[in-house]
């Protein structure tokens, strides 16, 4: 659908008909969530289609969205359901439906939601010698490549495959594609189901029934979904069928936006989304951000769509090049600003516990980890967190529930003055080993000798000593829909100048340089990139883009 024919809305209180398909393309610090709230509650308002048994669903990309725009629906949540895709499409089609196609793989009395999938070991024994991979030895290397499987469609059925080729290769084998459902079926047969399954299963089920389908349509006839750009085609493909008739469906995105083709988004889904008279808007504002700041942004993406504006007219400082040698580049940025967050591309402050790296047994040393997590969430009285974390210690267990998570975390709390001062071999041997089918008690080589000189205090201290370091730092991704005072952004050194061409020469239609601009777009007031060297010629480029440039000297 082509954006010229879009229609500017002035800003993002602006009311647009309740009864129609519409599209709005909106860029960073535009007023998306208030947009959105607004929309809900003029429906509320104004709609003869709601009653009782019938909401409006929004639909959002993460849960920390959807905790957002709970907050600002106060006093309307009866009437509308926030939710992730997944969670909706779980809630409304799978779980209530999953019957009518179920063909005995998955017992249907043992589904329980859907979570991340990781195969234990005996599973993986069991997937291998089925599939007749015996001859793959690296375990790790293989679960993480059965988990980068996805359900995409091809000429309109759904169909199991590797994103990327080399997805699949694991040392000098490729995974057997002939074994791909098979990996899926293992986990089926316990009830299991992963998030994707869940968006292959809703597919189904909508597609061959549709009776769900005018269900579906009767239950909520308004259905609006944030952040649109990250949909995959499944999803889309769902939502169209819904939007087919009855339904008013409005999709809120930005192509500038769209980062996330490793989980099978299509950055062209959102520009070519169509529904029967649709009308299509554009909140141009951007509101977050200082005029320098969205100067750079519209440089990035002028040749894309649209151009912000700031409806306030802020100013502030030139964004801000910093080149010099890694070692000195934070200490100058800390030295000189407030409250920075560090962005990268890639995770380069890793939260692992040193000493418990040097753990050979890798499901021990991060069920110590994560147990440990737990029982001081537990002793702070944030419960929640502390299931989550116990459930993650113990997430190879066969069926480990929050019930017995609960059950280990308040044993735990009842023994804790007597493991609180004592070492970590100590808590293992005598608090962990023997429950939860947990064996192998520490009795000798390196790893004793590691584990009998850190305390349970000291473990304790050093989580939270590196959480707290972590706070001013995320990658790219982790900071999407987010927005800071201050942001600096790491660019890793590459021949010939190129780590900055998504500023020198930007293409958006190259994920990369999207990913950048995501992270460029979280700055409210100063913007920094961090990188070690700039050629001259590309200086003269970044000044007249709109950079001020620092060269940190080399101390002698």
């Amino acid at each position: 659908m082509d954006i010229s024919v879009a229609n500017e809305l002035e800003s993002s209180i602006s009311e647009i008909p309740i009864e129609e398909n519409f599209k709005l393309y909106a860029g960073p610090g535009a007023g998306k969530t208030t947009f959105l709230t607004n929309h809900i509650r003029h429906i509320l308002k104004s709609s003869e289609r709601l009653k009782k048994t019938r909401q409006i669903a929004c639909i959002t990309y993460t849960n920390t969205a959807v905790n957002t725009l709970v907050k600002r629906l106060e006093g309307c949540t009866d009437s509308t359901e926030v939710c992730t895709i997944h969670s909706f499409c779980y809630k409304y089609i799978v779980k209530p439906y999953i019957w009518l196609i179920n063909d005995g793989l998955i017992p249907l009395d043992k589904i329980d939601g859907h979570e991340e999938i990781k195969l234990r070991r005996s599973q993986l024994r069991e997937f291998k010698a089925k599939s007749q991979q015996l001859h793959i030895n690296d375990d790790k290397a293989l679960v993480e490549a059965l988990g980068k499987l996805k359900w995409v469609l091809e000429d309109g059925e759904p169909a199991l495959k590797l994103l990327r080729y080399t997805d699949g290769r694991i040392g000098n084998y490729s995974i057997k594609k002939s074994s791909y459902i098979l990996y899926k079926q293992i986990y089926w047969t316990e009830g299991i189901l992963s998030h994707d399954d869940v968006l292959y299963f809703a597919y189904r089920i909508i597609k061959e029934k549709p009776r769900v389908l005018e269900i579906i349509r009767a239950r909520f006839p308004y259905i609006l979904i944030d952040e649109f750009q990250d949909t995959s085609p499944i999803q889309t493909e769902i939502i169209k069928m819904i939007g087919e008739r009855e339904t008013c469906v409005g999709v809120i995105g930005d192509i500038c936006q769209s980062i996330y083709s490793f989980q099978g988004a299509n950055v062209d889904l959102f520009r070519e989304f169509s529904l029967n008279d649709m009308k299509v808007y554009i909140l141009s504002g951007n509101r977050r951000s200082t005029n320098q700041i969205i100067n750079i942004l519209n440089h990035m993406r002028e040749r894309v769509d649209f151009k912000q504006h700031s409806p306030t007219n802020i100013e502030g400082p030139l964004p801000l090049i910093v080149t010099g040698k890694t070692s000195e580049l934070d200490s100058y940025i800390k030295d000189n600003f407030e409250k920075v967050i560090f962005l990268s591309y890639k995770n380069i402050n890793q939260t692992n516990v040193n000493i418990l790296v040097e753990d050979s047994d890798g499901d021990r040393s991060w069920r110590i980890y994560y147990l440990v997590q737990a029982l001081e969430l537990a002793k702070n009285l944030d419960i929640k967190q502390a299931i989550k974390y116990m459930k993650q210690a113990y997430r190879k267990t066969d069926r480990f529930t929050e019930k017995e998570a609960l059950v280990d975390i308040r044993r735990l709390l009842n023994d804790y003055d007597n493991f609180q001062n004592e070492n970590i071999t100590y808590l293992h041997n005598e608090f962990i080993v023997g429950h939860n089918k947990v064996s192998g008690k520490i009795t000798r080589g390196r790893v004793k000798v590691l584990y009998d000189e850190l305390t349970y205090k000291q473990l304790v201290s050093q989580i939270k000593s590196i959480e707290n370091r972590s706070i001013d730092f995320k990658t790219i991704h982790q900071s999407k829909g987010e927005e800071y005072d201050t942001v600096c952004v790491s660019v890793p050194s590459e021949k010939g100048g190129k780590e900055i061409d998504f500023l020198i020469n930007p293409d958006m239609s190259k994920e990369t340089h999207r990913v950048y601009y995501v992270a460029l777009s979280r700055a409210q007031n100063r913007l920094i990139i961090k990188m070690e060297s700039i050629n001259e010629e590309n200086k003269i480029k970044l000044k007249e883009i709109g950079f001020n440039i620092v060269q940190l000297k080399e101390k002698v």
